[in-house]
């Protein structure tokens, strides 16, 4: 990819990633219902209103079952969702930083969205997800 279709492709994202986070539908906290805020409130990583505790052993799973999350550092979703594994030490073994993994991240995402979770090389998710769904999806213990 160029520098230049890379540049539009950040400014594209970030300028998403602004609507997302400002809502841009006109809603504001005062507006939504009280089911959605609970829902919006933490970071993916609650269960039942207890935080998830991610473990070593937790995260080597992922690993072996073929998990990899691509982020960029200046994305807020991609630093909630690796927050939600722990944070960025307990997540390195399968997070890819794709503003020092360029080349990496062109290569094997398929979505071309931050962050994006893949099983064994195949588009799995974008976006923050529960840590549940992906002990779910692939079969290891929290």
């Amino acid at each position: 990819m160029t520098k230049n279709i890379l540049a539009i492709i950040v400014a594209v994202i970030i300028i998403a990633g602004a609507f997302y986070i400002t809502g841009f539908e006109g809603e504001n906290e005062n507006e939504k219902g009280e089911d959605q805020n609970e829902e919006n409130s933490g970071n993916g990583n609650e269960q039942g209103g207890e935080q998830i505790e991610v473990s070593e052993e937790f995260i080597a799973c992922l690993k072996d079952a073929g998990v990899v999350v691509y982020g960029s550092e200046w994305c807020p979703a991609c630093s909630a969702l690796v927050e939600s594994l722990g944070g960025y030490e307990m997540a390195e073994p399968i997070y890819v930083e794709c503003t020092v993994e360029e080349e990496r991240c062109d290569e094997e995402m398929e979505g071309g969205l931050v962050p994006e979770i893949q099983i064994e090389g195949k588009l799995f998710k974008t976006g923050v997800i529960p840590v549940q769904l992906l002990a779910d999806e692939t079969g290891c213990e929290l």
